[in-house]
Protein backbone atom coordinates (compact mmCIF):
# COMPACT_ATOMS: atom_id res chain seq x y z
CA UNK A 1 0.00 0.00 0.00
CA UNK A 2 1.11 3.49 -0.71
CA UNK A 3 1.68 5.93 1.86
CA UNK A 4 0.74 9.53 0.96
CA UNK A 5 3.30 12.15 3.01
CA UNK A 6 2.58 15.90 2.99
CA UNK A 7 5.62 18.02 3.62
CA UNK A 8 5.37 20.98 4.85
CA UNK A 9 7.19 23.97 3.00
CA UNK A 10 10.31 25.47 4.22
CA UNK A 11 10.38 28.01 1.81
CA UNK A 12 8.88 31.51 3.14
CA UNK A 13 6.31 33.86 1.60
CA UNK A 14 8.36 37.31 -0.22
CA UNK A 15 7.85 40.27 1.06
CA UNK A 16 6.21 43.01 -0.66
CA UNK A 17 8.83 45.25 -2.29
CA UNK A 18 6.24 48.14 -2.93
CA UNK A 19 6.93 51.29 -0.67
CA UNK A 20 4.74 52.10 2.20
CA UNK A 21 2.60 54.91 0.96
CA UNK A 22 3.81 56.97 3.87
CA UNK A 23 7.36 56.52 2.74
CA UNK A 24 5.86 58.55 -1.24
CA UNK A 25 3.98 61.01 0.53
CA UNK A 26 5.40 64.67 -0.13
CA UNK A 27 6.12 66.69 3.12
CA UNK A 28 3.50 69.54 3.05
CA UNK A 29 5.76 72.42 2.99
CA UNK A 30 7.10 71.03 -0.60
CA UNK A 31 3.45 70.29 -1.74
CA UNK A 32 2.63 73.95 -1.35
CA UNK A 33 5.62 75.11 -2.80
CA UNK A 34 4.90 73.14 -5.72
CA UNK A 35 1.02 73.95 -6.16
CA UNK A 36 2.56 77.70 -5.75
CA UNK A 37 4.45 76.81 -8.26
CA UNK A 38 2.15 75.71 -11.34
CA UNK A 39 0.31 78.54 -9.79
CA UNK A 40 2.89 81.12 -10.77
CA UNK A 41 2.93 79.17 -14.22
CA UNK A 42 -0.30 79.40 -15.24
CA UNK A 43 -0.64 83.17 -13.84
CA UNK A 44 2.72 84.01 -15.77
CA UNK A 45 1.02 82.40 -19.13
CA UNK A 46 -2.58 84.28 -18.21
CA UNK A 47 -0.21 87.45 -18.47
CA UNK A 48 1.48 86.45 -21.55
CA UNK A 49 -1.57 85.69 -23.12
CA UNK A 50 -3.44 88.99 -21.60
CA UNK A 51 -0.74 90.99 -23.30
CA UNK A 52 -0.97 89.39 -27.05
CA UNK A 53 -4.55 90.47 -26.87
CA UNK A 54 -3.24 93.74 -26.25
CA UNK A 55 -0.99 93.80 -28.69
CA UNK A 56 -3.25 92.43 -31.24
CA UNK A 57 -5.87 94.96 -30.67
CA UNK A 58 -3.72 97.82 -30.73
CA UNK A 59 -2.21 96.50 -34.21
CA UNK A 60 -5.96 96.41 -35.46
CA UNK A 61 -6.21 99.87 -33.70
CA UNK A 62 -3.40 101.14 -35.82
CA UNK A 63 -4.70 99.83 -38.76
CA UNK A 64 -8.04 101.22 -38.86
CA UNK A 65 -7.32 104.51 -37.47
CA UNK A 66 -6.20 105.84 -41.08
CA UNK A 67 -8.98 105.37 -42.22
CA UNK A 68 -11.14 106.69 -39.31
CA UNK A 69 -8.77 109.80 -38.97
CA UNK A 70 -9.09 110.15 -42.83
CA UNK A 71 -13.35 110.47 -42.22
CA UNK A 72 -12.57 113.14 -39.17
CA UNK A 73 -10.57 115.26 -41.37
CA UNK A 74 -12.70 115.02 -44.67
CA UNK A 75 -15.85 115.74 -42.47
CA UNK A 76 -13.74 118.91 -40.97
CA UNK A 77 -12.95 120.44 -44.39
CA UNK A 78 -16.30 120.71 -45.48
CA UNK A 79 -17.02 123.17 -42.19
CA UNK A 80 -13.84 125.01 -42.61
CA UNK A 81 -14.53 127.74 -44.34
CA UNK A 82 -18.22 128.09 -42.83
CA UNK A 83 -19.86 131.27 -41.33
CA UNK A 84 -22.55 128.97 -39.82
CA UNK A 85 -22.37 129.51 -36.38
CA UNK A 86 -23.97 125.90 -35.85
CA UNK A 87 -20.95 124.17 -37.92
CA UNK A 88 -19.32 122.81 -34.98
CA UNK A 89 -22.80 121.39 -33.58
CA UNK A 90 -23.13 119.64 -36.91
CA UNK A 91 -19.87 118.77 -37.11
CA UNK A 92 -20.11 116.76 -33.96
CA UNK A 93 -22.88 115.22 -35.21
CA UNK A 94 -21.06 114.02 -38.55
CA UNK A 95 -18.65 112.35 -36.56
CA UNK A 96 -20.66 110.74 -34.53
CA UNK A 97 -20.02 107.15 -33.66
CA UNK A 98 -22.36 105.67 -36.34
CA UNK A 99 -20.49 107.49 -38.57
CA UNK A 100 -17.40 104.72 -38.41
CA UNK A 101 -19.71 101.67 -37.83
CA UNK A 102 -19.14 100.30 -41.68
CA UNK A 103 -14.73 100.83 -40.64
CA UNK A 104 -15.49 99.15 -37.29
CA UNK A 105 -17.67 96.55 -38.71
CA UNK A 106 -15.31 93.63 -37.63
CA UNK A 107 -13.81 95.51 -34.79
CA UNK A 108 -13.81 93.26 -31.80
CA UNK A 109 -15.40 95.29 -28.48
CA UNK A 110 -12.02 96.85 -27.17
CA UNK A 111 -10.95 97.74 -30.58
CA UNK A 112 -13.79 99.84 -31.28
CA UNK A 113 -13.81 101.28 -27.37
CA UNK A 114 -9.86 102.27 -27.91
CA UNK A 115 -10.99 104.03 -31.65
CA UNK A 116 -14.08 105.61 -30.04
CA UNK A 117 -11.75 107.22 -27.73
CA UNK A 118 -9.24 108.25 -30.09
CA UNK A 119 -13.10 109.65 -32.24
CA UNK A 120 -13.14 111.69 -28.77
CA UNK A 121 -9.75 113.05 -28.40
CA UNK A 122 -10.04 113.73 -31.49
CA UNK A 123 -13.08 115.53 -31.05
CA UNK A 124 -12.35 117.77 -28.07
CA UNK A 125 -9.67 119.36 -30.24
CA UNK A 126 -11.44 119.99 -33.40
CA UNK A 127 -14.59 121.39 -32.47
CA UNK A 128 -12.96 123.82 -30.06
CA UNK A 129 -10.51 124.87 -33.41
CA UNK A 130 -13.24 125.14 -35.87
CA UNK A 131 -15.51 127.27 -33.20
CA UNK A 132 -12.36 129.40 -33.30
CA UNK A 133 -12.61 129.50 -36.96
CA UNK A 134 -16.08 129.75 -37.89
CA UNK A 135 -15.61 133.20 -35.56
CA UNK A 136 -12.71 134.28 -37.53
CA UNK A 137 -14.53 134.05 -41.16
CA UNK A 138 -17.61 135.84 -39.95
CA UNK A 139 -15.60 138.71 -38.56
CA UNK A 140 -13.26 138.49 -41.69
CA UNK A 141 -16.68 138.67 -43.97
CA UNK A 142 -18.26 141.69 -41.15
CA UNK A 143 -14.71 143.18 -42.52
CA UNK A 144 -15.55 142.97 -45.57
CA UNK A 145 -18.32 144.67 -45.46
CA UNK A 146 -17.49 147.54 -43.63
CA UNK A 147 -14.76 147.81 -46.65
CA UNK A 148 -17.59 147.81 -48.85
CA UNK A 149 -20.10 149.94 -46.23
CA UNK A 150 -17.37 152.53 -46.85
CA UNK A 151 -16.96 152.50 -50.39
CA UNK A 152 -20.32 152.64 -51.38
CA UNK A 153 -20.65 155.63 -48.37
CA UNK A 154 -17.04 157.64 -50.52
CA UNK A 155 -19.33 156.73 -54.08
CA UNK A 156 -22.04 158.68 -52.89
CA UNK A 157 -20.48 161.20 -51.12
CA UNK A 158 -18.96 161.97 -54.89
CA UNK A 159 -21.67 162.14 -56.24
CA UNK A 160 -23.34 164.86 -58.25
CA UNK A 161 -26.36 164.65 -56.59
CA UNK A 162 -26.59 166.96 -53.84
CA UNK A 163 -28.88 164.15 -51.68
CA UNK A 164 -26.25 161.23 -52.68
CA UNK A 165 -23.63 163.51 -50.24
CA UNK A 166 -25.73 163.97 -47.64
CA UNK A 167 -26.65 160.32 -47.29
CA UNK A 168 -23.49 159.55 -48.01
CA UNK A 169 -21.25 161.44 -45.72
CA UNK A 170 -23.95 160.45 -42.96
CA UNK A 171 -23.80 157.21 -44.09
CA UNK A 172 -19.54 157.38 -43.83
CA UNK A 173 -19.98 159.12 -40.08
CA UNK A 174 -22.11 156.35 -38.86
CA UNK A 175 -19.30 154.14 -39.99
CA UNK A 176 -16.93 155.58 -38.61
CA UNK A 177 -18.47 156.15 -35.27
CA UNK A 178 -20.09 152.52 -34.99
CA UNK A 179 -18.65 151.06 -31.71
CA UNK A 180 -19.66 147.60 -32.45
CA UNK A 181 -17.47 147.16 -35.24
CA UNK A 182 -14.52 148.29 -33.23
CA UNK A 183 -15.57 145.91 -30.84
CA UNK A 184 -15.27 142.97 -33.29
CA UNK A 185 -12.13 144.00 -35.22
CA UNK A 186 -10.63 144.83 -32.38
CA UNK A 187 -8.75 148.29 -32.10
CA UNK A 188 -5.91 147.93 -34.19
CA UNK A 189 -7.55 146.42 -37.37
CA UNK A 190 -11.00 148.85 -36.95
CA UNK A 191 -7.90 152.13 -37.10
CA UNK A 192 -6.69 150.61 -40.28
CA UNK A 193 -9.84 150.27 -41.92
CA UNK A 194 -10.96 153.59 -41.20
CA UNK A 195 -7.88 155.14 -42.33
Amino acid sequence: MAKLEIIQSQSKIADSKTPRTSALALPMSLASTVGSGFSAVGKAIAEIQKDIYALEDQNQVNELLPDVNSKIQKEYDKYLTSRDTDAPQKFEKDIGNKTFEQILKDANPTVKRLIYNKIAERKAVLIPKLASQITSNNIDQLSISIDNGFDAALTMMLSSDVSDKAVGAKTFETLLNNKVYEKYLGVEVWNDLKD
